[in-house]
């Protein structure tokens, strides 16, 4: 068996609101965006597994994606600093007509971070592509 991941395509913004229903729970929501990411590629290539997933950053009842700039990513680490917040990552997988979709949910702590350490990451760039402005691998 060959895996297939479906990964970020230049139709996500459309794809995020056809499919992002907001008379659903937002773990629904996040299941479905992931399902139909996997779908637009499952379709193309049904004999793979194909694997597809979708992060987002919740904090105080707020949904952090990816940062439009650094100041985006800059006010958004300045607002988690010290914070608990939720990571939630919808994944979909497809094989052989058979479908397993799910969210998983952290609960993540920031420590505080003093507006150095917050000039460095950004300055980094590792930032700009991460929902929440940050990746908790570094």
């Amino acid at each position: 068996m060959k895996l297939l991941l479906a990964s970020q395509s230049p139709r996500r913004k459309e794809l995020l609101e056809q499919t992002f229903d907001l008379n659903c729970s937002l773990d629904e929501a996040l299941e479905k965006v992931a399902m139909h990411k996997a779908l637009e590629v499952y379709d193309l290539y049904p004999e793979y597994l194909t694997l597809a997933a979708n992060t987002i950053v919740v904090y105080d009842q707020q949904i952090l994606g990816k940062p439009k700039s650094e100041q985006d990513a800059w006010d958004c680490l300045k607002m988690l600093s010290g914070q608990t917040h939720q990571v939630k990552t919808g994944v979909c997988l497809l094989y052989q007509n058979q479908k397993k979709c799910f969210v998983q949910t952290s609960e993540v702590h920031f420590r505080d971070l003093s507006d150095l350490d917050i000039y460095h990451y950004v300055s980094s760039g590792k930032c700009m592509d991460k929902a929440g402005a940050y990746g908790i691998q570094e």
